[in-house]
């Protein structure tokens, strides 16, 4: 029940019954048995959605505890915890961890289940999307394009998974500057979304933001707010306002109007989703840093000159602890 009321979006609900479920377990189980790992899963699922990244972490890592002990280091459980696991890790901001535990997760699913299978896919992609955040494009792109391959032969074109590798393939050319091929992907994966998931749906919004950076970039602006609009306004009522990906969605639309030059407006949204990230990722997270350099330019563009370079100062000095010296993004701030 609780994983249906989380795929329609109703996650406080979800969260209530998966803890019941988990009270139940531990009294009759204890506390190392196979399904309390699963309840661990489970309910890790529900404050990441909330944006309770650390708390999901948490859950994450008393199940893959459990499922070692009693599965062994090859068990495609296991794989799934080290799956689940980094994705925490790599929302937290750390990238290095999040990596080994997506690699580990990989060589398991291939050894057990072979090169074709869909959990391969799902672990190619969570790969390749670290990899993204660490600069590897083409490694990362290569990923994607393994994933979107093994999903459109097991699910067919019209799945929401499919939609999801269009999505992060989408991504990563964007980053390589091939706009156009990005823009199709994107718009690929939002007609299926929209397809199979309604228009109120939180992938839907996804599919909003990421089509309308790329809009932008490709100079479309007006259509680019509008679909950031659309986007904001799905999350604000499906997750609330103090969601990570709220920020998202308040980051994406300020830079926006920074182009159309309302950059009152565009000042207050970057200091919405600093405020977010802040509370959510705490001081030292590479979408921290983002926020600060955002803010950071819609300041100097208001003539506010010695805050703009505290914020700017503040961003790079993040981005140098996280990321290193050579990052693609260090030079930016």
């Amino acid at each position: 029940m609780a994983n249906v009321l989380s795929d329609l979006g109703d996650l406080k609900q979800a969260k209530e019954y998966h803890k019941r479920a988990m009270a139940i377990r531990l009294q009759k189980l204890g506390l190392h048995h196979g399904d309390v790992a699963d309840s661990y899963k489970n309910l890790a699922t529900v404050p990441s959605d909330l944006g309770d990244v650390k708390q999901a972490k948490e859950y994450h890592e008393r199940a893959l505890s459990i499922r070692l002990q009693k599965l062994g280091p090859h068990h495609v459980n296991v794989a799934e915890s080290c799956n689940n696991l980094a994705t925490a890790l790599s929302d937290l901001g750390d990238i290095e961890k999040a990596k080994e535990y997506h690699e580990r997760a990989l060589a398991i699913q291939l050894q057990k289940v072979g090169p074709h299978h869909l959990n391969v896919a799902a672990s190619y992609n969570n790969l390749a999307n670290v990899l993204s955040n660490v600069g590897d494009l083409k490694q990362a792109k290569e990923y994607h394009e393994r994933a979107l391959a093994i999903r459109l032969q097991k699910l067919g074109s019209h799945h929401d998974n499919v939609a999801m590798s269009y999505n992060n393939l989408a991504n990563v050319l964007s980053d390589l500057g091939d706009l156009r091929e990005a823009k199709e992907y994107h718009e690929r994966a939002l007609s299926i979304r929209l397809q199979k998931l309604g228009p109120h749906h939180v992938n839907v919004a996804e599919s909003y933001n990421n089509t309308a950076t790329v809009l932008s970039d490709l100079g479309d602006i007006e259509q680019a707010k509008e679909y950031h609009e659309r986007a904001l306004a799905i999350q604000l009522q499906k997750l609330g306002p103090p969601h990570l990906n709220v920020a998202a969605s308040y980051n994406n639309l300020a830079n926006v109007l920074s182009n159309v030059g309302d950059l009152k407006q565009a000042k207050e949204y970057h200091e919405r989703a600093l405020a977010i990230r802040l509370q959510k990722l705490g001081p030292h997270h590479g979408n921290v840093a983002m926020s600060y350099n955002n803010l950071a330019a819609v300041l100097s563009d208001l003539g506010d000159m010695e805050q703009a370079k505290e914020y700017h100062e503040r961003a790079l000095a993040i981005q140098l602890q996280k990321l290193g010296p050579h990052h693609l993004d260090v030079p930016a701030s």
